[in-house]
């Protein structure tokens, strides 16, 4: 059975895997030049940084024994250091509870992750679905027939391709939040090195929720000396200022990073800003409501399920498990 599968992020890799490990044929198109969608990495001043995705953290589901044992572990990594809260502008200790769930990277960033699950899968990179087909009993992509498909993009793009060939799910009320994400690389180590690798602020009206330390999360991220931070932006502020220039976002993460770690930290030498337009669902359609038995058609992604690295591949397999047993019945 041929299966056409858009969108090569963690979801859309999960089921391909899962289909071809039960005999299938997957196709994944994918409009980005890489795998992954928001499990990716840059390479900035010869630092590696993840703008998206900040760690891997299995919590127990599928995801776990496909990090620990099925894919290669070299490079992979259990982050030591713990979160801890930025309260009031200064840093305490975060939840213990939530702290023990073990948390993982790889040295050349998240990106490696969504990398080793695509390899022997046939993904067309560069290949944007602009509209779907329907052939009696068989759909179209790009000129290229399937059986069944997987539709994992962010809601709001899977209502407007399922729309191309007249059909509609119950996706209308589910919503993303947007995400201004921006990376500081520094010529200079951070002396004393802190008990933590991230900070999460406990004002959710903090223009910056989270500050991560790439060179305290991973070993080899950065040149010796060197410091990276990822500073990611809250809902609200990112959808006030998504379009706005760089100017004016980047100054906001150097007064929070001069604050805490000294004036050394005023000015980097590199920087970067990533503009997540739908970074993760705020409110989902979940899988079971929005995927009507004997549907060829299955819709997929953390949209059906929750935000995280980990819901996301659950969503695949969700999907890809539908599939194989309407065809075996």
């Amino acid at each position: 059975m041929r299966v056409g599968i858009v969108g090569a992020g963690i979801s859309g890799l999960a089921a391909a895997r899962r289909l071809q490990q039960a005999g299938h044929e997957p196709v994944v198109f994918e409009a980005a030049p890489a795998v992954g969608g928001r499990a990716t990495t840059i390479k900035l001043m010869n630092c590696l940084a993840d703008p998206g995705l900040q760690a891997y953290t299995p919590r127990g589901m599928a995801i776990e024994r496909v990090l620990l044992n099925e894919l290669p572990t070299k490079g992979l990594q259990k982050i030591e250091k713990p979160i801890h809260i930025l309260s009031h502008g200064r840093p305490i200790p975060g939840s213990q509870e939530k702290n023990l769930q073990p948390r993982y990277t790889y040295e050349s960033g998240a990106v490696r992750f969504p990398e080793l699950l695509s390899e022997g899968l046939d993904v067309r990179l560069d290949s944007p679905v602009e509209s779907l087909e329907k052939r009696q009993n068989r759909f179209s992509i790009r000129g290229e027939e399937f059986d069944s498909l997987i539709l994992t993009p962010p809601l709001p793009e899977v209502g407007r391709l399922l729309g191309t060939i007249g059909k509609s799910r119950s996706i209308a009320n589910a919503s993303y939040r947007p995400c201004l994400s921006v990376v500081l690389a520094y010529d200079v180590a951070l002396n004393p090195s802190p008990p933590y690798s991230a900070l999460l602020s406990d004002d959710r009206m903090s223009p910056v929720l989270w500050l991560g330390i790439e060179t305290e999360k991973s070993k080899n991220r950065a040149p010796e000396g060197w410091t990276v931070f990822v500073a990611q932006f809250g809902p609200g502020y990112s959808r006030q200022h998504l379009e706005s220039p760089e100017s004016s976002i980047v100054p906001v993460c150097l007064s929070l990073v001069a604050r805490l770690f000294g004036p050394r930290f005023a000015s980097p030498v590199g920087q970067y800003v990533k503009r997540w337009v739908e970074s993760q669902p705020e409110r989902v359609a979940l899988f079971q409501s929005v995927n009507p038995n004997g549907e060829r058609i299955i819709v997929a992604g953390d949209g059906t399920y929750a935000g995280r690295a980990e819901n996301a591949y659950e969503s695949g397999l969700m999907a890809a498990d539908r599939i194989l047993r309407m065809e075996d019945r």
